[in-house]
């Protein structure tokens, strides 16, 4: 209210006066809610002096002041907001009016918006508005501000009036547009990849011009109605889908893009089952599948997002493919390697520097071979079915060879360190022969081998650790040769058979010229060898009535008998059974024998093995004293044999007549003697027969075979009494003492009786050890590790047999001693491969009840004789051998090297009318016979070789004269540590070492007289020397190169013409690079560090570079070459645009473009690399092209038409296609089958008629 203010003159001064008048004031309306005309009461204070009553600002049409505190008012034509009443003294006002009327719109913030979109709404009586639409279409919601003011954000709406309705009616404003944005409520899937079909839900999907996600466009999309969308994900991200028209753009977030993987390399390149490849690329984040070729991985880790490592299963060469929720990513250049299989190797049993030979499956990719868990020193791949590998210091147990496709591994390698004869070649030839034996931890030098052929010494001509190279020696026996080094024992699984010129077979006339030797009482056994060391045939008797040995050194000379005098030395009681055999490794060959006391039964001083250790020189007799090895009772038969590999003969005693826990049994005493100390393991008893058997058998003889040729000798049991023999499977690894001798084929095995005497020989050349019995042929038909036996038939029943080359040819023949009718039988053997036959026996007379028998060159004249005991006259004869003619023979010549000039004394016998002498195949200078038993040479300038001397009677050879070396050249001159040197000039025969600048070479070869091939070791550059027995020879120029060394290449996959660098060392004069084994076709040198070569009709795998020290290759990185494409066919041949063309053919991955007539495919599908579908473009006819990194693929044929569209035709009839574009010869035209007449005109840009067709009715093609 208003105060009064005064001012005073006088004083200065102002005065207020307050307005103590009071101010209406009010309290409550009721109703609150009325209309015109209606009356409503209004309560309150000071209502003195009203002037006015107003309802939202309207007055009133009447109101009456009942008293100070109520008015009663009748509304006019108001509106809802504050009742107010007016004083003279001012306005008091109570808000909450509400007039009961129409509701009134008077301006809106926009006549255009769209969902979403607020609209401000002014206007009168808007409270208690119910409801408020946009055309057609409510209000997603509003807000009632005031009576005056409300908001409303717009709904699903359309164009026309804005509504707001109350309770008392309803306002409206025409001219509202609504512009239809689309709105995306929601979508599904909410992850996808590309080429997914994701639905949108939402509003206003009219006249849609675009879908994302992530922002990517999508490849395409459908509007299926006005809320839907079907939209196909293109490559795109992650984020907000957003849907676009003409009127605005609406985006929903939460879209999740699984991105295709991608696969940049993986290694290895090539592998096999169980391989773990390594894949690196990117998005693999989910991945669900690996797969290699066709088939699955076994199983795969997601290391990262960006490494993948999976484990092959099986599987197939081609393309390593990566699968997610985002596609399929893949990479050509896998490929697969099968597992490998071992079959087989052979020799079962090695030593350090044994070339193995291993067969099987899927053995081209071998990486590594092992022995024992040893790696080999080396290997070659000689094909897919077969390895040859190098021991190296290996041991017993697996054989294992590991390839890009896996592992194999067979058990059974047996490895020893004692020497070790594996093969020998050739099996046959007569004296002179040089015979290469293969094997190993024979000692390096020449001198340090002794070769006995039976029973002599073979003169050992070259000498490395896995070879020896030795003279086949007169007087050889037939029998395994053995080989002696490093005070250790080795010997062949067959012998070798000496032959001689003969004419092939025997008369009644062929052994008549008996001599006989008196020993001792009883003479039973007899044994044959060299005892002094002087190449001649000794022999030892056994007497069983006086018990002594008797021995008799051999002085025979060119074909005269003799013998010094006998020497005897006392034994144990009934010394019988009589060997030779080098038991302590010296070189020379002991004395073993057994005795019995036929009244004991157990194990008594009597019951022994008697070992005379030979301390014997040239020209003299001379042993140590006995060693006495007590067994068991009653010991029959004896073999010394190496059953355990360890260099040392063991002995094998059969016992006769006697049994232990009811069955026979033999006795093995393992030899661990050392160098003349002999000593044996404690006896072991094995076991002969079962104890189901009753009875007693008499088992009485042994022999030594190896029975199925695994390296290790078995031994074969006979029995006097029953239809079977044993034989003992030797199962004992190298170096053990245990007796571990499998008991096999017991009872029934062959039928017949009389196995009592046993000898084992291969009769039939099939490089199996046959079995010899008293009255069966038991030829070996054993396969592998399985024993088989064939009974051939019945031999002439008789005693004791022994085997030897008697005729002279290439087959042994046998003896057999006739105790009943003094004489012995002699057998020709005539077999073949398949069948063991032998021609009727000759019967030559012996001494009374001839006992033992054995075959040797006694007189010195190359041809085998027998000796046969005779126990009734207590001598034992000889029958020298009478076949074939006199000819001359050569017992030794001096000296044995020299050079043009020296002069050589030959001795021998049968000299007379000596036509020719010859070194090698060079004639002497001259030669004199000075007697029949000497010859004086002058020798010529020629080559080494045997001295040969011929008569009218034939001719006869002796080795080894050696002439000086001499070196014309050598090739490669440049050259490196293990690569391999030709070296040629003459008289190499012999030779025992070669030098590289002074460096000894890693081995050597001779391969003859005037070659050698040589391993380069360290090596130096210098002279190149040649020593052997005749001298050393030089010859300069030699240039030792360092191996070259392969750090990296790159790049790592290419394909042909493609230029790789390759850094390493050492590339000087390199000759060769080859991609996967397949050369280059081009290569620069740019530093001894670099060389860029271009990549030829490669392959895959490792990188090689070759230069004169040697070749390597990448050892950790591998070169993939991606071949070219290849075309075989497509379909269909004709197409317009957009037809899909299948295209088949090889090498389709990683394709970069197709072409059809020379005009890119519209896109195109790599479906695998066999596949390919393209979507053609506008284009022309022509060759279908397929390009990709390997190059570029052609095939002719390709049609390609267009079609037109015709203008004003009949409904139906809107296409035609015209081919072949561009034209050629003939057009023809595609178009649809009417049933009514119709015609097609052709014209010229012109529109003159060039062509007028009438197709035939409900034809579809026209020409």
């Amino acid at each position: 209210m208003p105060d009064i203010f005064a001012s005073n003159a006088a004083t200065t001064t102002f005065s207020v006066f307050r307005n103590r008048v009071p101010l209406p004031q009010v309290n409550g309306i009721q109703p609150v809610i009325a209309a015109a005309g209606q009356s409503v009461v209004i309560t309150g204070h000071n209502f003195s002096g009203v002037a006015a009553v107003r309802f939202g600002g309207v007055a009133a049409s009447s109101f009456t002041v009942e008293n100070e505190n109520r008015i009663s008012a009748v509304v006019g034509q108001g509106s809802s907001g504050t009742v107010d009443i007016a004083t003279t003294f001012g306005v008091g006002s109570i808000d909450g009016f509400v007039f009961a009327g129409p509701p009134l719109i008077s301006s809106v913030s926009s006549l255009t918006a769209t969902t979403g979109d607020t609209v401000f709404i002014s206007g009168k009586n808007l409270t208690g508005a119910t409801d408020v639409s946009f055309g057609a279409s409510k209000a997603s919601y509003f807000t009632i501000v005031n009576p005056t003011f409300l908001k409303a954000v717009v709904g699903d709406g359309e164009s026309g009036a804005i509504t707001i309705t109350t309770p008392y009616g309803t306002a409206t404003q025409t001219g509202f547009q609504y512009l239809p944005v689309p709105i995306v409520h929601w979508f599904t899937p909410t992850t996808a990849a590309g080429g997914a079909m994701v639905a949108i839900s939402g509003s206003n999907f009219t006249g849609i011009t675009g879908v994302s996600f992530g922002g990517v466009p999508a490849a395409s999309y459908k509007v299926i109605s006005s809320s839907t969308i079907h939209a196909v994900v293109a490559n795109g991200s992650s984020g907000a889908i957003h849907v676009s028209n003409a009127y605005g753009n609406s985006s929903k977030d939460g879209f999740t893009f699984l991105a295709p993987p991608v696969i940049n390399s993986f290694t290895p390149a090539t592998a096999g089952n169980r391989a773990v490849v390594t894949i690196t690329g990117s998005n693999f984040t989910g991945v669900t599948a690996v797969k290699f070729g066709s088939v699955n991985a076994s199983s795969f880790q997601v290391v990262s997002d960006k490494t993948i490592t999976a484990m092959l299963s099986y599987g197939e060469s081609g393309s390593v493919s990566v699968t997610n929720s985002g596609g399929t990513a893949t990479k050509e250049g896998f490929v697969y390697v099968n597992s490998p299989a071992i079959m087989g190797f052979t020799p079962k049993i090695n030593g350090s520097g044994s070339v193995v030979t291993i067969t099987g499956t899927h053995l081209a990719t071998t990486q590594a071979v092992s022995f024992g868990g040893t790696p080999a020193a080396a290997f070659t791949v000689l094909n897919d079915n077969t390895i040859t590998a190098t021991v190296a210091n290996g041991a017993d147990g697996l054989l294992t060879v590991s390839t890009l496709g896996g592992e194999a591994s067979v058990d059974n390698f047996l490895f020893t360190t004692a020497p070790l004869v594996n093969s020998f070649s050739p099996v046959v030839g007569p004296v002179g022969t040089i015979v290469t034996i293969k094997g190993a931890n024979f000692n390096p030098s020449v001198a340090g081998n002794s070769v006995y052929f039976g029973a002599v010494n073979g003169k050992v001509l070259e000498a490395t650790p896995n070879s020896l190279k030795v003279v086949v020696p007169s007087g050889a026996t037939y029998q395994p040769f053995t080989v002696i080094a490093n005070n250790q024992t080795a010997s062949s699984a067959t012998p070798l058979l000496a032959t001689y010129n003969s004419e092939g077979h025997f008369t009644a006339s062929s052994f008549l010229g008996r001599t006989d030797f008196e020993t001792n009482g009883k003479p039973e056994s007899i044994s044959i060898g060299d005892l002094d060391g002087d190449n001649k045939a000794d022999v030892v008797v056994a007497n069983t009535f006086t018990n002594t040995i008797s021995f008799f050194r051999n002085t025979s000379v060119g074909g005269e008998l003799s013998f010094a005098a006998k020497i005897d030395s006392a034994t144990g009681p009934h010394p019988h059974a009589v060997k030779l055999a080098d038991v302590d490794g010296d070189g020379k060959l002991d004395i073993l024998l057994l005795n019995y006391d036929l009244q004991s039964n157990s194990i008594i001083p009597d019951n022994t093995i008697t070992i005379f250790r030979n301390n014997s020189t040239p020209g003299k007799l001379s042993f140590a004293a006995q060693k006495i090895i007590h067994c068991q009772y009653r010991p029959e038969a004896l073999a010394v044999v190496d059953l355990n590999l360890d260099g040392k003969k063991d002995l094998v005693v059969v016992h006769t007549g006697i049994k232990m826990q009811g069955q026979e049994f033999v006795s093995v005493f393992m030899n661990t003697s050392e160098k003349e100390v002999i000593k044996f393991y404690q006896e072991q008893l094995i076991f002969t027969t079962s104890e189901t058997l009753s009875g007693t058998f008499f088992q009485g003889s042994i022999a030594e075979a190896d029975v199925n040729n695994d390296g290790r000798t078995d031994l074969v049991i006979g029995f006097g009494l029953g239809d079977f023999v044993t034989v003992l499977k030797n199962n004992i690894r190298p170096g053990k003492l245990f007796a571990n001798l499998n008991r096999l084929c017991i009872g029934g095995c062959w039928y017949g009786s009389g196995y009592g005497n046993l000898a084992a020989a291969d009769f039939n050349a099939d490089q199996k050890i046959d079995i010899l019995t008293d009255s069966y042929i038991l030829r070996n038909t054993t396969d592998n590790f399985s024993y088989s036996f064939f009974n051939q038939g019945v031999t002439a029943g008789g005693g004791i047999v022994a085997i030897g080359g008697l005729s002279g040819d290439a087959k042994p023949d046998y003896v057999r001693v006739n105790p009943q009718s003094n004489t012995i039988s002699l057998f020709k053997n005539e077999s073949n491969s398949s069948k063991i036959s032998f021609a009727p026996a000759f019967q030559y007379a012996t001494g009374t009840k001839p006992a033992g028998v054995a075959i040797a060159d006694l007189n010195d004249d190359g041809k085998m004789d027998i000796a046969v005991t005779n126990q009734e006259l207590n001598t034992f004869s000889v029958l020298l051998n009478g076949t074939g003619s006199t000819g001359p023979v050569i017992s030794g010549f001096t000296p044995s090297s020299g050079r043009a000039g020296t002069r050589l004394t030959i001795t021998g016998s049968n000299f007379t009318g000596v036509s020719a002498v010859h070194i090698g195949n060079v004639p002497v200078l001259s030669f004199t016979v000075t007697s029949p038993t000497t010859i004086t040479a002058v020798i010529a300038d020629g080559t080494s070789g045997n001295v040969t001397v011929t008569t009218a009677n034939g001719k006869t050879s002796l080795a080894w004269f050696f002439y000086a070396p001499s070196i014309t050249s050598f090739t490669p001159a440049k050259s490196g540590q293990g690569n391999s040197v030709t070296i040629t000039g003459a008289n190499f025969i012999g030779t025992t070492a070669v030098d590289f600048g002074g460096e000894a070479a890693t081995s050597f070869t001779v391969v003859d007289a005037s070659t050698i091939k040589v391993v380069v070791g360290k090596g130096a550059s210098g002279n190149v020397s040649v020593t052997t027995p005749g001298g050393t020879a030089t010859l300069a120029g030699f240039t030792w190169v360092p191996a070259p060394v392969i750090t990296s290449f790159t790049p790592e996959t290419g394909a042909k013409g493609t230029k790789v660098t390759i850094s390493g060392a050492n590339f000087t004069d390199a000759t060769a690079i080859r991609f996967g084994g397949a050369e280059a076709s081009s290569f620069q040198i740019t530093s001894p560090a670099t060389i860029v070569a271009t990549v030829g009709d490669g392959a895959t795998g490792n990188v090689f570079v070759t230069t004169p020290g040697g070749t390597v290759s990448s050892i950790n990185q591998h070169f993939l070459f991606i071949p070219a494409p290849a075309i075989t066919s497509f379909t269909p041949t004709f197409a317009v645009p957009g037809t899909t063309v299948t295209i088949h053919g090889s090498n389709f991955t990683g394709i970069t473009a197709v072409h059809f007539g020379g005009t890119a495919a519209a896109s195109f599908t790599v479906v695998d690399a066999k596949t390919i579908t393209a979507v053609v473009a506008t284009g022309a006819s022509g060759d279908v092209l397929v390009t990709g990194t390997g190059g570029t693929a052609a095939l002719p044929g390709f049609l390609f038409g267009f079609p037109t569209s015709l203008p004003g035709v009949s409904p139906g009839i809107n296409n035609l296609v015209l081919f072949p574009n561009p034209a050629q010869t003939e057009v023809w035209i595609n178009h649809p089958a009417r049933a009514i007449k119709a015609s097609i005109r052709v014209t010229d840009v012109y529109g003159r008629e060039v062509k007028s067709l009438a197709p035939l009715q409900l034809s579809t093609q026209s020409k």
